[in-house]
């Protein structure tokens, strides 16, 4: 019968304590209730894409011929796709999302793949290295 009654009692004593409301010490009671009223500090980066320059030394001693230049992430998404002289330097910019770090670059027969440095991108048609 002791078991009993201890029982009920631990029933009672729990179903007690789930009816009381346990009270939010975690946030402020003056929270803000309108997204309007947020503030941010001036410095906070909202965009989630990166400018990057582009740079390219032409091909030396070439006559005018056009290729197709293009960027590109490792996964295929295109950024850049426009015909150039080969024989000239090329300087451009394109948009793409913070997460890329590595952009492939094609330019008739040449490709390779270059890291983003300083949200920047040199390199020449001479020799296909980007580290120029």
């Amino acid at each position: 019968m002791k078991k009993f009654h201890f029982v009920l009692a631990a029933l009672t004593m729990l179903a007690v304590a789930s009816c009381l409301k346990i009270e939010d010490t975690d946030g402020d009671a003056d929270d803000v209730k309108n997204v309007k009223e947020v503030t941010f500090p001036p410095q906070f980066e909202w965009s989630t894409s990166d400018k990057v320059a582009l740079h390219m030394a032409g091909l030396t001693g070439l006559p005018e011929i056009k290729q197709v230049l293009t960027v590109e992430s490792e996964s295929g998404e295109v950024f850049l796709k426009e015909f150039i002289l080969i024989n000239q330097d090329f300087d451009g910019e394109v948009t793409v999302p913070s997460t890329i770090k590595t952009l492939k670059i094609n330019c008739g027969a040449y490709a390779f793949t270059s890291e983003i440095k300083n949200s920047k991108i040199d390199f020449t048609l001479n020799n296909g290295n980007p580290d120029d």
